[in-house]
């Protein structure tokens, strides 16, 4: 009885995968048929194209006369066509600095603003956005002006390299340029802008290299000094070292190629960059006292080493009291409260308008064991 069950439940099933089968496969046939008949409706591709006969040739156009002269007119009315579509839309083509110089004609700008703010030059600078450099000299005065009167640094700033920009397009190297340049690096020096300075300074290197400080006497002689201080000034001890040499073989070169040697500005700056690497901090303070022009805003940049040089030698050589009428001008003061105020910062002890030299020698040990004693017992 069980065996009739299971052959009739067998049967039932190879009936159903019959049933499957023949499903199955009318549908593929279907599709099969269905992409026959698209095939069949499609247009007929397009056949490849023959080959050249073997002893076919393409030869180029022949530029004859008259296929130049076609060209020609052609380009030309398609450059009509942009310039009135240009007119349409309100824009118009500008000539530009290196077109004019190309065409010959005189490469000045036609700007009269007086006063420009200073961009950089994404393209080439159109004639009606430079100004000229008779107007140029007009601007020049006018920031000198706002200057004495507002001290306004951003201004001053950005109207002159402005100006420095329309004099370098136009490739002037006038002494114009020469007092643009010196104007700048003046006013960068007094605001303590040394990046701005040195980039001026640079400029001015090379505009003496073009022969333009010969109409500006002793502009050479004072910038080189600035030079000099300055690269005696900065970064760590071997880069100091290695930046003032070249500084001075530079300025030796620069003065030799000259026909002079060194002018009195530079002279000062040689003799202070000399006492400060000596530590002889009376000599140093003698010659500051005695800066020229704007050398003082240089040689606050040496002052703080050679002030603890100094400090330290005070300490040293004197057993009771000093006034600080006499060590202010050794430290480089101007006034007593401000060297009063740097001495008790060192850890000095001043009463009475006088150095206590022991009480300090004392005081400025114990500032200097504070640190070590505070690390260990945070250790």
């Amino acid at each position: 009885m069980a065996k009739r069950k299971a052959a009739s439940m067998f049967e039932r099933m190879e009936e159903l995968n019959r049933g499957f089968l023949l499903d199955a496969s009318s549908a593929h046939a279907a599709a099969a048929l269905q992409a026959s008949a698209k095939l069949a409706a499609a247009p007929p591709a397009p056949s490849a194209p023959a080959p050249a006969p073997p002893g076919a040739v393409i030869r180029p156009l022949r530029l004859d006369a008259q296929e130049a002269a076609r060209r020609h007119e052609r380009r030309a009315r398609f450059q009509e066509e942009l310039a009135v579509g240009a007119r349409a839309a309100g824009v118009g083509q500008r000539e530009t600095l290196v077109q004019a110089r190309r065409a010959g004609a005189a490469a000045e700008g036609r700007s009269t603003a007086l006063e420009r703010e200073f961009l950089r030059l994404t393209a080439l600078p159109a004639l009606e956005d430079v100004r000229p450099p008779g107007l140029l000299a007009e601007s020049l005065a006018l920031v000198k002006a706002r200057w004495v009167q507002d001290h306004d640094y951003a201004y001053a700033c950005a109207q002159l390299k402005s100006i420095r920009q329309d004099l370098t397009v136009q490739h002037v190297t006038s002494p114009l340029a020469v007092g643009v340049y010196e104007t700048h690096a003046r006013v960068a020096l007094e605001a303590g802008d040394w990046a701005e300075f040195r980039q001026c300074h640079a400029g001015l290197l090379r505009l003496w290299a073009d022969g333009a400080d010969e109409v500006v006497p002793g502009s050479a002689d004072e910038f080189e000094a600035y030079g000099v201080l300055l690269a005696a000034a900065g970064g760590a001890a071997s880069r100091q070292a290695s930046a003032l040499g070249a500084e001075l073989r530079g300025a030796a070169a620069r003065c030799a190629a000259r026909g002079t040697g060194p002018g009195p500005m530079l002279r000062h700056a040689l003799a202070s960059v000399a006492a400060h690497r000596a530590g002889n901090w009376r000599e140093a303070a003698r010659l500051a006292a005695a800066a020229p022009r704007m050398a003082s805003y240089c040689l606050d940049l040496l002052r703080p080493g050679l002030r603890d040089h100094a400090f330290a030698a005070i300490l040293s050589a004197y057993a009771t009291e000093v006034e600080l009428g006499t060590l202010a001008p050794w430290l480089g003061f101007a006034t007593l409260k401000a060297a009063a105020r740097w001495l008790r910062g060192q850890g000095a002890v001043v009463t009475r308008g006088c150095l206590d030299v022991r009480a300090s020698r004392q005081g400025v040990r114990a500032r200097r064991a504070a640190p070590e004693c505070n690390g260990r017992e945070g250790a």
